[in-house]
C-alpha cells in the first residue's frame, strides 16, 4: 500500500512539473490580438535597379498627430497639407481605423519601402512640421473611411461663416482664440527646426491669458476683433520677444532708455528695437503713452483689469509686457478714428504708419482675419461630431 502511494504522488509530481514548461509554450504559441503597427515580415525586393524594403501587406500610413480639440487637430491637419514636401491628397484628419480614442488624429499615407518612408517622415520631424510619427498597416477600405471623414471635416470648416467674431461671447472665444495663438507660435519660423535655438511657442495658460487680453481690449477700444488678432500674428505670431534690433532713427537727443550709436551735432543716432507681441517700437510707444495721456480723461480705464491699465514709465523697457497689448489697442483705434474707420487703412499705417500705409501688410492682415475668423467661428457654433451633410443649425458646441 505504501509502494501505491509513493508511486501515486511521483506521478503527481511529474505531471505538475509538466504544467510547467507546457504552459509556457501555450502562452508563446497561443493566438492572440497583435500590437498595432509592422506586423509583417520584412521583404527586400529590387525595383527598378534600387533595393526597397516592405513590412507591409496594405497601406503604409504614419499617425503623425492627436489632439484632444477638433480646432487643434484642423488647424494642423491643414496646415500639414499645405507644406510643399507633402503632396496633395496625403495627409487625412479621422479617427483612424479599430481605435477607442475620443481625439482627432492626423494621418499621412506614405510609400510602402520603409527606405523611403521613414528618411521622410524624420525630415518632417527634424524640420518640426510633425512631432512624431508611428506607422500602422492600413487595408484599403481603412483609406477609404479616413478620406471620407476628412472629406467631411473640411467641409463643415470650409464655408465662410457669416457671423464675425464680437457677435460672439467672450466665454466662448477664449478656448479657440488660444487654440489659434498657440498653433501660429508653434508654426513661426523661429520655432521650427532651430534645434536649441528656437523661440519658445506660447503654452496653453500663456495662450488662454493673452487671448483673454485681447478680447478685453478689443471690447475696450470697439476694435474689430479679428483685424486686431490678426495684426498680433502678423507682427509676431504671439511670441514675446525684442526684435528690429538693427533699426535705428536720428533724433535730436535721447530719451531715458535710448541706446545712441552715433553723434553728430544737435542729433544723436538711437536704437528703435520693437518690443513684446506687438512689435511696438520704442519711440511708437512713446507716442502711445501720449495718446494715452489724452484718451484717460474720456475713457474710464479703471474699467479695464489691473495688469491692463497702462503706467506712464519714461523708459520703455520697465513697462509691464501685458499693457503692451492695451497700447498695441490704443494705436489701432487711434488710427480707425485718424482714417473714419477704415479698416484696411488704419491696419496698414499700423505697419507703415499714418503717411504711408503699407497695403501689402493690410492684404497679409485680411487674409490672417478671414482664416482665423473662419476657423474660430465653425469651432465655436459647430461641435465636432456633427460632420455629416446636413447643414449643422447655429448652436454653441459646449
Amino acid at each position: 500500500m505504501r509502494l501505491v502511494r509513493v508511486i501515486k504522488w511521483f506521478v503527481i509530481c511529474l505531471f505538475i512539473l509538466g504544467l510547467v514548461p507546457a504552459g509556457y509554450v501555450l502562452y508563446r504559441v497561443w493566438p492572440r490580438p497583435m500590437p498595432p503597427g509592422p506586423t509583417g515580415i520584412p521583404r527586400v525586393y529590387l525595383k527598378n535597379g534600387k533595393i526597397g524594403l516592405s513590412m507591409f501587406k496594405g497601406l503604409a500610413v504614419a499617425e503623425v498627430g492627436d489632439y484632444p480639440r477638433m480646432l487643434q487637430a484642423y488647424l494642423r491637419f491643414d496646415y500639414l497639407r499645405s507644406r510643399p514636401a507633402v503632396a496633395p491628397g496625403r495627409a487625412y484628419l479621422c479617427q483612424g481605423p479599430g481605435t477607442a480614442s475620443h481625439g482627432h488624429k492626423i494621418f499621412l499615407q506614405v510609400s510602402n519601402n520603409m527606405l523611403q518612408a521613414v528618411p521622410y517622415l524624420e525630415s518632417l520631424v527634424a524640420e518640426g512640421v510633425i512631432p512624431d510619427f508611428a506607422l500602422y498597416d492600413w487595408r484599403p477600405k481603412d483609406l477609404a473611411a479616413c478620406q471620407e471623414q476628412s472629406g467631411l471635416v473640411d467641409r463643415v470648416f470650409r464655408p465662410a461663416p457669416q457671423l464675425h467674431l464680437y457677435q460672439i461671447p467672450d466665454k466662448m472665444l477664449i478656448g479657440p482664440m488660444a487654440d489659434f495663438l498657440v498653433f501660429k507660435s508653434e508654426t513661426d519660423n523661429r520655432v521650427l527646426g532651430q534645434g536649441s535655438e528656437a523661440l519658445s511657442p506660447l503654452t496653453v495658460p500663456q495662450a488662454r491669458q493673452l487671448a483673454q487680453d485681447i478680447l478685453i481690449i478689443s471690447r475696450f477700444y470697439s476694435l474689430p476683433l479679428g483685424y486686431f488678432m490678426a495684426i498680433g500674428a502678423m507682427e509676431n505670431n504671439y511670441i514675446s520677444v525684442n526684435g528690429d534690433l538693427d533699426l535705428a532713427v536720428w533724433k535730436r537727443y535721447p530719451q531715458p532708455g535710448d541706446i545712441v550709436l552715433k553723434r553728430r551735432p544737435g542729433w544723436v543716432l538711437v536704437r528703435n528695437y520693437s518690443l513684446g507681441v506687438w512689435q511696438i517700437t520704442l519711440d511708437t510707444l512713446r507716442y502711445a503713452q501720449l495718446l494715452y495721456k489724452r484718451d484717460r480723461t474720456v475713457r474710464d480705464y479703471s474699467l479695464l483689469p489691473k495688469g491692463l491699465r497702462p503706467h506712464i514709465e519714461p523708459d520703455p523697457e520697465e513697462i509691464r509686457p501685458e499693457t503692451l497689448t492695451t497700447y498695441a489697442g490704443l494705436l489701432f483705434r487711434h488710427l480707425l478714428d485718424r482714417f473714419h474707420g477704415n479698416i484696411m487703412e488704419a491696419v496698414g499705417a499700423y505697419n507703415g504708419g499714418p503717411r504711408d500705409p503699407n497695403r501689402v501688410y493690410a492684404e497679409s492682415v485680411l487674409r490672417i482675419e478671414r482664416y482665423a475668423r473662419r476657423v474660430i467661428v465653425h469651432a465655436v457654433f459647430f461641435p465636432p461630431t456633427q460632420t455629416n451633410n446636413s447643414s449643422p443649425s447655429l448652436h454653441p458646441a459646449q
